[in-house]
């Protein structure tokens, strides 16, 4: 849990304890320890990946939505939707999600701030589509996250549509 400092309204300024909360990730075939940071935030929509981490990737053979209509705390934006194959959370790929669709932003101007705020490499955030999938509990004092998959899945649409993909019809 990292982040906080001084916020100011009106002229009172109170600080604000850490409450970013930062969980190792790694994606497809990236060794576990040479991985990345990500911000688990469950107010985000989706799972957001950094250019920069993509680029490490590689786009070959990898699908691509470009033009999708994003609202961020900076304001709209034209992003990306791509997948990743998998991203496991936590120390030793703790949980893996397969086939997963990340957004990627034109600017990494985002990450930037969330690693100048944290003092750490944030490369991704993990939202709702991820989370959704397993009963979180972030544990502040004790600087945990524990996920555990759901019994049911029956809160989550089969038929829903996530991201990059089409449908025929006569």
């Amino acid at each position: 849990v990292d982040g906080g400092g001084t916020f100011t309204l009106a002229g009172d300024s109170r600080v604000i304890g850490p409450t970013r909360f930062l969980v190792r990730a790694a994606v497809e075939d990236q060794d576990d320890a040479a991985g990345f940071w990500v911000l688990v935030d469950s107010g985000a929509s989706s799972v957001v990946l950094s250019n920069e981490l993509m680029d490490l990737v590689g786009a070959e053979g990898r699908p691509r939505l470009d033009g999708v209509s994003v609202g961020t705390v900076s304001g709209q934006q034209t992003a990306y939707v791509t997948r990743v194959w998998s991203l496991r959370l936590g120390e030793v790929g703790a949980v893996e999600q397969t086939s997963v669709a990340a957004l990627v932003l034109p600017e990494d101007d985002l990450f930037q701030s969330i690693s100048a705020e944290v003092g750490a490499d944030v490369q991704g955030i993990v939202g709702g589509s991820l989370l959704r999938r397993y009963v979180a509990t972030l544990d502040y004092p004790g600087r945990s996250m524990r996920l555990l998959p759901y019994t049911s899945t029956e809160h989550i649409d089969p038929d829903e549509f996530v991201q990059v993909g089409f449908e025929l019809a006569p």
